[in-house]
């Protein structure tokens, strides 16, 4: 039977993932180059970044609400208030040396537990 029922899914697209984020392509000032830039960072810039922690939790919502605030007050240098390029996003979602080796680790002995289980 055919019908004209459209499913979707619940993942988003990564267009649909940039409106989200508000990124803009914005002109560097060279010639026609441009420059990705986005209010907050891409889901390839967060995901497996140090401010990656799997899950939302608090540290994220006050990072959340910090960024809020630094969108929104007008008293700040302009350039901290607007969108930010990838390579910004980057260094800001770098977290810290321990953190990362943390992460690292923890998906290491995650990953030799998982196919010790599978093994048995």
């Amino acid at each position: 039977m055919t019908t004209n029922e459209i499913f979707l899914d619940d993942t988003l697209t990564d267009v649909e993932f940039d409106l989200i984020c508000g990124t803009y392509v914005c002109h560097t000032g060279f010639g026609d180059q441009t420059a990705m830039r986005s209010w907050f960072p891409s889901l390839t810039t967060f995901e497996g970044s140090g401010e990656d922690y799997g899950r939302w939790n608090g540290q994220r919502e006050d990072s959340f609400f910090r960024r809020l605030d630094e969108i929104n007050n007008v008293n700040r240098e302009a350039s901290s208030r607007g969108p930010i390029n990838a390579k910004k996003w980057r260094d800001l979602m770098r977290g810290t040396k321990e953190l990362r080796r943390l992460r690292d680790d923890i998906e290491k002995w995650s990953d030799a537990f998982i196919r010790q289980q599978l093994t048995q």
